[in-house]
């Protein structure tokens, strides 16, 4: 590192603080890149593992009673990610599947994914966090 963006580095406002950062970050939104462009020191360990149900034998028969359903809540983006790819499994299309039912969601986040697949959520909390979706539904 030249001296030149060492001193730079020392004025960031994180400068001279480590993080331990216990999640994968993705590539639209990395936590680790925004506090090394603050100055700290990112260390990171994935602490989960993201897979798929060991069956879908429960959401396949929600899916099938789609008029019984009055909304569906995501709390993740990776919940989408693997809904969208079921309902295609299953030759579902997406948009026509979820134009009855309402859609919550947590998150930015989680609504972006939702909206690169054509559907857009009723209900974003203000407060991204569970808690924040039971307090929106009152």
């Amino acid at each position: 590192m030249s001296s030149t963006s060492y001193q730079q580095s020392e004025k960031l406002p994180l400068a001279g603080l480590r993080f331990l950062v216990t999640r994968h970050d993705s590539n639209d939104c990395s936590l680790t890149e925004m506090l090394e462009s603050q100055g700290a020191v990112v260390l990171t360990s994935k602490m989960i593992n993201i897979v798929p149900p060991e069956s879908w034998e429960p959401f396949d028969k929600i899916v099938q009673q789609v008029l019984n359903i009055d909304w569906a809540i995501f709390t993740s983006r990776n919940g989408v990610n693997y809904s969208m790819k079921r309902l295609n499994e299953l030759e579902i299309p997406a948009q026509k599947f979820f134009s009855c039912i309402k859609i919550a969601c947590v998150g930015q986040s989680t609504a972006s994914v939702l909206s690169d697949n054509g559907i857009m959520p009723e209900l974003i909390p203000k407060h991204f966090q569970s808690e924040g979706l039971i307090e929106a539904f009152k």
